[in-house]
């Protein structure tokens, strides 16, 4: 499941940043692939986001999970942490940058 959201951050990257070297850094394109980029690093940092939710010391299977149907709009949990201890943490991911 990693190596597949490796591969389509990769073809999402270059379809959306190398069309343009000048792009503005407030595009669509930008924002949108910010978000996906940002999904990315805390997928790949889970246990540092278990330990700060103060559940690292339980057993758990992290994954994700989406729901498309004919390329209309879905659904998407971006990460599941199924625990143990039965109790199942669902988190939305979102990157917002804030310009003062």
């Amino acid at each position: 499941m990693h190596y597949e959201r490796l591969k389509i951050q990769r073809k999402f990257t270059l379809r959306h940043t190398s069309a343009k070297k000048h792009r503005n850094l407030t595009s669509q394109s930008i924002i949108s692939w910010r978000g996906f980029a940002f999904e990315n690093v805390c997928f790949n940092h889970v246990d540092q986001i278990k330990k700060a939710l103060g559940i690292s010391g339980v057993n758990n299977i992290q994954s994700l999970w989406s729901k498309r149907a004919d390329d209309t709009e879905g659904a998407q949990i971006d990460l599941i942490i199924d625990r143990a201890d039965n109790v199942i943490n669902l988190c939305e991911v979102n990157f917002l940058t804030m310009y003062l």
